[in-house]
């Protein structure tokens, strides 16, 4: 009995929330489709860390006495609009045991400096869109040498030519030819029943459009 009310003294003076969650935690950072940059800033504006999805990071709970740690995520890939994201904490339970051990040091001084009255998610999903725009640009380029020869220095430049034969090949169209090439993308030209088609290549998945 002496060993546990000493483990609750030493509970509700320290706070309840900083001994059991601590004043920082992993989160997951997700985004759909995978592959995107990301950059966290906090609600300073300061850049906290960068990173590809999936990634895990640790990030502060609070910023500042009685603040949460609130970020903002800027992600970014190559046919994708940029898109942003809030993540932001919410209230931690054991915050709340502060009351029931009489710790109100921790309550009212130690959990809210050290941020973990909050609590951040496990992960967070952002979803991302398509930039139309951008796609129909880099279609009307490809359109427009389609029927101009391939150079050779274009061929030599081609990565992904044999995913490209393999997608043909599976959609029963004909040998692939390379009309143009982006960042992380490549655009082939096929003729899959008597139709003209273009597979899209990025970043080593080939499908057809």
């Amino acid at each position: 009995m002496k060993k546990l009310a000493l483990v609750s003294s030493v509970v509700a003076i320290a706070g309840c929330a900083t001994i059991i969650e601590g004043s920082s935690k992993p989160v997951s950072i997700q985004t759909n489709p995978e592959g995107a940059k990301f950059t966290i800033t906090n609600r300073d504006g300061k850049v906290i860390t960068t990173g590809t999805t999936p990634q895990q990071v640790t990030l502060r709970n609070g910023g500042g006495y009685f603040k949460k740690g609130e970020y903002t995520i800027n992600v970014t890939k190559p046919g994708y609009e940029d898109t942003t994201a809030e993540l932001s904490p919410g209230m931690a339970g054991w915050y709340f045991g502060n009351l029931v051990l009489g710790g109100a040091v921790g309550m009212l001084i130690v959990d809210p400096i050290s941020g973990a009255m909050y609590k951040l998610p496990d992960e967070t999903v952002i979803p991302m869109r398509k930039n139309e725009g951008a796609e129909l640009a880099f279609n009307q380029t490809a359109a427009t040498t389609i029927a101009s020869p391939q150079t050779n220095a274009l061929i030599d430049s081609a990565r992904w030519l044999y995913q490209a034969e393999k997608t043909a090949q599976a959609s029963s169209c004909s040998s692939p030819a390379l009309v143009n090439i982006g960042p992380g993308v490549e655009l082939y030209t096929a003729t899959c029943n008597q139709a003209p088609v273009t597979i899209r290549c990025e970043f080593g998945k080939c499908s057809v459009q």
